[in-house]
């Protein structure tokens, strides 16, 4: 199992509005998709769900990464798979 932390992200703007939190998600695609009383209704429920993480300093909630690093041996990466199609 990979070690995670849990560290406090702070968006120091205490007027973060549910369509500015929901656009920067990897959902925001989907949601653009949706009709308006849909995207009003996710908005206004985000909103209602962040209020609780607001602090004098803005929006703050636990939020944890994982990262993962590698190194390649020398004379193991084949370059012509890295290549793109259009490379040759």
């Amino acid at each position: 199992m990979c070690p995670c932390r849990i560290r406090v992200a702070l968006f120091g703007n205490r007027d973060v509005p549910g369509a500015a939190y929901v656009a920067g998600s990897p959902l925001a695609a989907h949601v653009a998709q949706a009709n308006i009383a849909a995207r009003e209704k996710l908005t206004a429920d985000t909103e209602h769900v962040l209020r609780k993480y607001m602090t004098n300093e803005g929006l703050s909630f636990p939020i944890a990464a994982h990262l993962l690093t590698a190194l390649a041996r020398k004379g193991c990466i084949n370059r012509r798979s890295m290549m793109s199609d259009t490379e040759g």
